[in-house]
C-alpha cells in the first residue's frame, strides 16, 4: 500500500514500506514532501533484522529518550554497565535517558518499533568518537 492522503490532517501508509533507508518512518531528518511524517519533537522507527544481525559499535543520542518495543523475534540491547538487556515476548519494551551508550544484537529475525523524543538532527553520536 502507498502512503494515501485520506485529509489534510490524516495519511494512511505502511510503516515497513514508507520507512527510510535507515527504518525511520517520522522524524526531523524526513524529507518536507512526506507531510505529517517530519516532524521535531518525535522519532519513530519499524526496523526488521535477521538473526544474528548487529550494530558495530556503541551510539549514544545526546539529547533524546529512547522507547523500544519488541513486535516479534528476540532481540537484545547491551549497555556498557548494565550488560545484556533481552527482549523475547512479544510487547517487551526498554526504556532509556539521553547519554546512555548502547548497541544491540538480534538473537532471531526481530521486528521492533522504536521511538525517540525529542527529534534532533545529528543527535546520534558514536560512542568511540568521544572518548568513552
Amino acid at each position: 500500500m502507498a502512503v494515501k492522503k485520506i485529509s489534510d490532517q490524516v495519511i494512511k501508509g505502511n510503516a515497513y514500506k514508507d520507512r527510510n533507508k535507515r527504518q525511520w518512518l517520522i522524524g526531523s531528518f524526513i524529507d518536507e514532501s512526506k507531510g505529517l511524517r517530519k516532524d521535531s519533537t518525535v522519532e519513530v522507527m519499524w526496523s526488521i533484522h535477521s538473526a544474528g544481525d548487529k550494530k558495530d559499535g556503541w551510539t549514544k543520542s545526546v539529547e533524546a529518550k529512547t522507547l523500544t518495543i519488541l513486535v516479534k523475534g528476540k532481540f537484545v540491547n547491551i549497555f556498557p554497565e548494565i550488560g545484556e538487556c533481552l527482549m523475547e515476548t512479544e510487547g517487551d519494551y526498554l526504556i532509556y535517558p539521553a547519554e546512555i551508550p548502547h548497541t544491540w544484537k538480534a538473537i532471531e529475525d526481530s521486528v521492533l518499533i522504536t521511538v525517540r523524543w525529542p527529534s534532533k538532527l545529528n543527535a546520534i553520536k558514536i560512542v568511540s568518537e568521544l572518548g568513552i
